[in-house]
């Protein structure tokens, strides 16, 4: 039961599209918040049950340390905000969303099948992105670009519109770039975890399909910043004859047609201009982009004090009014100018160890940890829990493969020239004697 239920908690890690409080609480009361405590007690039963002994992974401690000393810096910068009210209330989702992560990924490497659930999960949450995808289609159809709620408000299936053209698809999240950004996420855990499989190969390609639907230039860097990494680290960008005959027949092929059908391509260029626009580097809102990356940078450079300890967290809205007018959410869409900005310097600091110092220590979730820090460039996951889980499981070596340890070699035993062992296992997989 316990492990049903984590496999429900990842698939719904960031299903914000859900408000159990129908829009009319406080705050969104999603699946994460609702699941969270249910997952810990179930896991705290299972422990106390089963008498068994609860592990800590490696890197738990300086992970805990370190998170700790920026949550404490984010703190100071809480206090000296304009608006402290609303600094608190971003604050307090922060702690928990961080926190809660964390205990989820310990309970998880307390168990002898962490790996199996995390697939599971990622199976789970592209299933659900394809039903949410396939009701955001739905009301497009039917009502247009207009919001529409199910469930008396609980669930959202507002299609998120690119111009009066077409939706670009978020699945189970309300923003279609940190849609994508969580599609990313399941499909490393799938690639590195699960076993070849009819199953693995389908839901890969599912993956595939709902990053390009969400139309996201962040998050396609992104991907593409996972498929290099797990390319040059597998060495597996090698070209073979084969590979190389096939590429240009293929061009050569596509290349004759095109010249043979020129009126069609040009009927099929101009249907397509919205998507072009898209990915244009001189659409609009890539020069939002940059206009938010150089306001962040003045506010923080405008004084000492703003270097030191920033204007506030989660205080970035009241200086991009103009740009999100009405917004409370506005930010300088960058986790490394956001955080200067709203918190100073040693917050920016800290989160840059958090982020990238388990790079260099867990050669498995590397793909992943790129793959956030170039998303992070021109957009932020600070309040994301799939982005505090990431972390969390780098730094600790959830599901990292283990060495066994060595053994010993007795005083009295022969020397190893004069041993001959039989090729057990363990030497047939490379392993020292």
């Amino acid at each position: 039961m316990s492990g049903a239920l984590l496999v429900l908690w990842f698939a719904l890690i960031v299903a914000d599209r859900v408000d159990f409080l129908a829009g009319h609480g406080p705050f969104l009361l999603s699946p994460f918040l609702v699941l969270t405590p249910l997952v810990a007690a179930s896991e705290t039963l299972r422990l106390l049950r089963s008498k068994g002994r609860f592990r800590v992974l490696p890197g738990t401690t300086p992970y805990v340390l370190v998170a700790t000393a920026f949550l404490l810096v984010l703190g100071i910068s809480v206090i000296l905000s304009r608006d402290q009210e609303f600094a608190v209330k971003r604050f307090a989702l922060m702690v928990a969303i961080l926190y809660s992560t964390f205990l989820i990924c310990a309970a998880l490497g307390s168990r002898p099948d962490a790996d199996r659930i995390l697939v599971r999960g990622s199976y789970a949450g592209l299933a659900v992105a394809l039903v949410f995808n396939g009701l955001q289609a739905w009301a497009w159809l039917t009502f247009g670009g207009a919001h529409y709620y199910l469930l008396n408000g609980i669930v959202d299936v507002s299609p998120n519109m690119y111009g009066p053209w077409f939706p670009r698809f978020a699945g189970q999240v309300i923003d279609m770039n940190r849609s994508g950004i969580l599609t990313v996420a399941y499909l490393f855990f799938i690639v590195v975890l699960a076993p070849a499989s009819r199953t693995r190969t389908f839901f890969v390609w599912t993956g595939v399909i709902l990053i390009l639907a969400t139309l996201s230039r962040s998050v396609m860097l992104a991907a593409l910043t996972m498929w290099l990494v797990v390319a040059l680290r597998d060495r597996s960008l090698g070209f073979s004859r084969r590979g190389v005959s096939a590429v240009m027949l293929v061009v050569g092929g596509a290349s004759a047609w095109l010249i043979a059908h020129a009126a069609q391509v040009q009927t099929l260029w101009t249907l397509a201009a919205p998507v072009r626009q898209r990915f244009d580097a001189g659409e609009g809102s890539a020069g939002v982009h940059v206009q938010l990356l150089e306001r962040g940078w003045e506010l923080s450079t405008r004084s000492l004090g703003n270097a030191l300890s920033g204007v506030g967290f989660g205080n970035a809205f009241h200086y991009t009014q103009d740009i999100f007018p009405g917004d409370k959410y506005g930010n300088f869409h960058s986790i490394y100018v956001t955080l200067l900005a709203e918190s100073g310097v040693f917050a920016l600091v800290l989160g840059m160890v958090l982020f990238f110092w388990p790079m260099g220590r867990s050669r498995r979730y590397l793909p992943l940890l790129a793959a956030f820090a170039a998303f992070n460039v021109f957009y932020q996951l600070l309040t994301e829990p799939i982005f505090w889980f990431g972390l969390a499981a780098a730094w600790s070596g959830l599901c990292a493969p283990e060495q066994g340890p060595q053994p010993s070699v007795e005083p009295d035993a022969a020397p190893a020239a004069e041993r001959s062992p039989a090729p057990g296992p363990a030497r047939l997989a490379g392993a020292r004697p």
